[in-house]
């Protein structure tokens, strides 16, 4: 008798836990919802994720007239791209521009000393050509090479006069929370000695130094990833000197240089990420708001380049000519999509890696599209740890999934999320 109580007791709770389980399978309502991640987006696949396009902007005057470019009509300082001088003789100035941007603004100074603003909207070739009024302030153009570095006169500023920012995923090749902290850092890149050279039509902008900065701003991953920084366009044997002008936050003394494979320049930069003062308690490095890091805490050299022979700008040295990335010990690098590795051994028969079928491009994308590093041309906020990218920066998903056909802009249109977001300042 106790064995059939058993039995039907046994049956009884058998038909239970089976209808329980065919619920939990079958009934949608009842299923964990899976979070809608930028790792399963929709991407198209021909975007190649850039925030930033190249244009050709010629300006002419009847006079050495010195004008400064900005992105907006205010002519705010920190939208600044380019100062130089212009005169008669038509010659393209190569310009990185955000992609949103369709229209620029050119300040001058009259004969009678007003300053005045005029604005030039980008043709269909995506480049500019203005001409300035007859009424332009003439000037004699003078250098000084030792006053160089303090000269604003003739500079041509990556992203614009002021940083940029950089961030990357650090779970390569494998696919990680995409939340764009686990290793973050600024740029910018200023470009000095501008100038016009050549005759008739071979005449081209050309730059004879720079300063870039590099600044460590975030590390929200656990692997020993180390920051260089790669000048595509510019041979080791090219330059005539490279010094630290500037230290921040940092014990760093000298530049060091290494020459990749082709003769470029490659920046160590793996010393900004030695010494990291974290305030106690804290897990990781500035990607939690109890423990947010101000920006003059922060690790950042400036580092001053002097060239041999005046380089020409475009093709060369811009802005997508400065690549930054990521190094382990272990030999693994990171990079930006579109950019082959400088020494490591590509892992081109892993599941999660886009085929490269011969095309360098192919470099640094994942088969769905995805990518393991952002370049965006402004400072911009990183995600707060377990922060979803999406819920952060509410209009990415809409760049990402067009191609980057709208919403362009959606890291400054004010539609995020500050809650999900470490604090600028």
């Amino acid at each position: 008798m106790k064995k059939n109580q058993f039995l039907l007791l046994s049956l009884f709770l058998g038909t239970v836990i089976f209808s329980s389980c065919e619920k939990n399978l079958y009934d949608e309502d009842k299923l964990p919802e899976k979070d809608h991640t930028v790792a399963n987006l929709n991407i198209p696949s021909n975007f190649n994720w850039k925030m930033t396009k190249n244009a050709e902007c010629t300006v002419t005057t009847t006079n050495n007239t010195p004008i400064s470019v900005y992105l907006d009509k205010s002519c705010s300082e920190s939208e600044l791209v380019a100062s130089f001088t212009t005169n008669s003789e038509n010659a393209p100035l190569s310009l990185s521009l955000p992609s949103y941007v369709n229209e620029l603004y050119f300040q001058y100074e009259t004969s009678d000393g007003q300053k005045k603003v005029i604005s030039a909207s980008l043709n269909g070739n995506g480049n500019i050509n203005i001409a300035l009024p007859s009424n332009t302030r003439a000037m004699v153009q003078t250098r000084d090479n030792n006053d160089i570095k303090t000269d604003q006169s003739d500079v041509v500023y990556y992203p614009k006069n002021g940083w940029g920012t950089i961030m990357f995923e650090d779970l390569f090749p494998g696919l990680g929370d995409y939340d764009f902290n686990d290793f973050v850092m600024n740029y910018k890149v200023q470009l000095y000695e501008v100038e016009k050279t050549g005759n008739g039509n071979n005449k081209n902008y050309t730059t004879k130094a720079m300063q870039i900065g590099a600044r460590l701003k975030a590390m929200g991953g656990s692997l020993d990833y180390r920051p260089y920084l790669r000048i595509h366009g510019l041979k080791r044997a090219d330059i005539s000197s490279i010094s630290l002008h500037e230290s921040f936050n940092t014990k760093i003394t000298e530049v060091k240089l290494i020459e990749g494979k082709n003769g470029e320049t490659i920046i160590d930069l793996s010393e900004l990420t030695d010494n990291l003062h974290k305030p106690a308690g804290s897990h990781y490095y500035n990607t939690e708001k109890e423990y947010a890091i101000s920006s003059d805490k922060l690790p950042q050299i400036n580092i001053y380049i002097e060239l041999k022979e005046p380089v020409i700008i475009k093709g060369n040295l811009e802005d997508e000519d400065f690549e930054f990335y990521l190094a382990h010990e272990n030999g693994t690098e990171i990079h930006l999509s579109g950019y082959e590795p400088v020494a490591y051994k590509y892992p081109i028969d892993n599941k999660n890696i886009l085929p490269l079928d011969g095309n360098i491009a192919n470099y640094y994308y994942s088969v769905d599209r995805l990518i393991w590093g952002l370049k965006v041309p402004d400072d911009v906020a990183q995600a707060i740890e377990k922060a979803n990218f999406l819920d952060a920066y509410k209009n990415f998903e809409k760049w990402a999934t067009s191609g980057g056909q709208n919403d362009s802009n959606w890291y400054g249109q004010g539609n995020s999320n500050k809650d999900l977001l470490m604090p600028l300042n």
